[in-house]
């Protein structure tokens, strides 16, 4: 800090003042803080360039009677050319015992009046000349005689007080960061790490991601059967970096096709309604997560269920029957067929039909099941596009 400061004798009217100054500090504040704002921050300008910055005060609930900015900067970089009070400035009146030290590299300047609560103006303008390439930082000093202070009756109200930034020289992707794409940034989020710029220059950081991982909301969860395809959605997961669907032809079974997304708002999937089989049960699941490698994801959902209706008819009669049954067909599209009989362990007992049936034309058969011995057993028809089964009983 640059308080130790030799060039200059502080007269009989400042030490009165930096007295008062400190008496008003000591008290309690009351009511929200005053905020201190750079402006404009970051500055880019080039070796050579005269430029202005501002010293912003937005008094919150506080109704401001002193307001004195004590700054640092790099001397080696910049320097003072004019220091004022705003005629914009509530608190205009200026005190007595302004600093200016193009050596250290410190201002300080103080004005009083009254600042009404809500009502933020511009206090300070400092005007300055770019001497080198490099970057300063303008920092505000709160310590040691000549600090940053705003006073309220009689009461230190000093909020926050962020610092600016000056980049002589350097030019950057993004000025109004004063940084380039790629580099560090903060974003402001808590819940994220890695901060970068990016190649729009907002700055954007990557979900924390820790175990365990939301699931997916099962109320969110919806499946459309459409003309061509089955649509399943769900409501994405905050952090979320892609999602796991899997579908499966029949409940309970392993899944047959699994696909994985990565995106951050993946929230919909469709499969062409051709992988299903028309007339039997089908089901799908999801789960969410925020790291692939390695696996850091939230439980599956339940199983979603979803039915395609058959085009096909397929009956018997009688069932049950004690020897012959009857067993017709019609495909609604023309189709390579064959109507079989299996037994309840899967074993062929006859094949009835194979052969090219034709649309919405019934076919007929008559099965003889009088030398097999009573229990349930299943007709089987398959055609190009499905498998539809029917059982009937023998009993005897």
């Amino acid at each position: 800090m640059k308080n130790s400061i030799t060039p200059f004798r502080l007269n009989s009217i400042t030490t009165l003042f930096v007295f008062v100054i400190l008496t008003l500090a000591s008290m309690n504040a009351t009511g929200q803080n005053a905020n201190a704002i750079v402006n404009p921050n970051p500055v880019l300008a080039e070796s050579g360039d005269s430029f202005t910055i501002e010293v912003e005060i937005d008094p919150n609930s506080s109704g401001l009677t002193v307001a004195q900015v004590a700054m640092s900067f790099d001397p080696s970089i910049i320097q003072i050319d004019a220091l004022t009070i705003s005629t914009e400035s509530s608190l205009g009146i200026p005190l007595p015992g302004t600093v200016i030290d193009n050596e250290e590299g410190f201002f300080f300047i103080a004005g009083f009046g009254f600042a009404a609560p809500s009502d933020p103006f511009t206090h300070v303008e400092i005007a300055f000349t770019a001497l080198s390439e490099g970057t300063s930082s303008l920092d505000f000093e709160t310590e040691g005689v000549l600090a940053t202070l705003f006073s309220a009756s009689g009461a230190s109200v000093t909020g926050n007080l962020p610092s600016g930034e000056i980049v002589i020289g350097a030019s950057v992707d993004c000025p109004a960061l004063g940084l380039n794409i790629g580099d560090p940034c903060d974003d402001g989020d808590s819940d994220t790490e890695d901060d970068t710029v990016l190649a729009d220059c907002s700055c954007q950081g990557t979900p924390i991601c820790q175990a365990p991982f939301p699931a997916v909301d099962e109320s969110s969860l919806t499946t459309n059967i459409g003309a061509t395809t089955v649509d399943f959605g769900w409501d994405a997961v905050p952090g979320q970096i892609g999602c796991q669907v899997q579908v499966i032809r029949v409940l309970g079974s392993n899944p047959t096709q699994s696909f994985v997304t990565l995106d951050d708002d993946f929230s919909a999937f469709s499969i062409d309604k051709n992988l299903v089989i028309p007339g039997v049960q089908h089901g799908w699941r999801v789960r969410c997560g925020c790291s692939r490698n390695p696996i850091v994801a939230g439980p599956f959902t339940s199983w979603q269920p979803f039915l395609i209706p058959s085009e096909i008819v397929l009956a018997s009669s009688p069932n049950p029957t004690r020897d012959l049954s009857n067993v017709e067909f019609q495909l609604e599209t023309e189709s390579r067929t064959t109507l079989e009989v299996y037994d309840m362990n899967g074993r062929l007992v006859e094949q009835i039909f194979s052969g090219n049936a034709e649309s919405n034309i019934p076919y007929r058969f008559q099965f003889d099941g009088s030398d097999l011995s009573q229990g349930i057993y299943i007709y089987r028809l398959t055609t190009q596009d499905e498998v539809v089964n029917e059982k009937f009983m023998i009993a005897k």
